[in-house]
């Protein structure tokens, strides 16, 4: 199978990847912040909420910025794990960081596989968006959540109930933004086909 071209460094040049990476973190940083102000009206349980915005711009990253994407997520999601997690140590920080993007952006690279998608994601449908969005939110709370338990922030019997909930919470907040991306991808193949 051939490899998808978004995930290898040299789609971009370091200067440009940085630059991806920058811009994917910042904006997951904002809408994080934006979160903790809403957090209050849909929290579950700590790290869970039922509409989590940020879980939608790291998969547009991931998407639109391929592995530089993931390297901006991953580094602001280390910063803000130390805001939902304050008393673990750094390397529970680091594992739960590796979980956190990993999991969904491993993910991502076997459903792009799968419905073969293109790095320009011009072949990006609506049907896509509800497989990507459901597969990724389950894949990343199970993940997250097992991994939880197993640092013992989470006990066993609430494993099943915080990955429902985290897993709503996320799709909610991936199928908004990634909606909003798959229709600005079919406005603008619309355009270049009329061109």
């Amino acid at each position: 199978m051939k490899q998808f071209p978004a995930f290898r460094f040299n789609n971009h040049t370091w200067l440009e990847g940085v630059a991806l990476s920058s811009v994917c973190g910042l904006a997951y940083y904002a809408v994080f912040l934006l979160q903790t102000k809403l957090s209050s009206l849909v929290n579950f349980a700590q790290g869970v909420d039922l509409f989590f915005a940020p879980a939608g711009i790291k998969l547009v990253a991931f998407m639109v910025a391929g592995i530089w994407g993931f390297w901006g997520i991953a580094v602001v999601g280390l910063i803000t794990a130390q805001d939902v997690w304050q008393t673990d140590t750094m390397l529970v920080h680091l594992g739960n960081t590796a979980i956190w993007a990993g999991v969904p952006y491993v993910t991502y690279l076997g459903l792009a596989q799968l419905l073969r998608l293109d790095a320009s994601l011009m072949k990006l449908k609506y049907w896509h968006v509800l497989i990507i969005a459901l597969a990724t939110s389950l894949a990343s709370s199970l993940g997250s959540n097992l991994y939880q338990w197993l640092v013992q922030n989470r006990s066993f019997d609430m494993i099943t109930s915080a990955s429902i909930a985290m897993a709503v919470g996320d799709f909610m907040g991936i199928g908004v933004f990634v909606f909003a991306l798959a229709f600005i991808v079919r406005k603008r193949s619309h355009r270049n086909t009329r061109d």
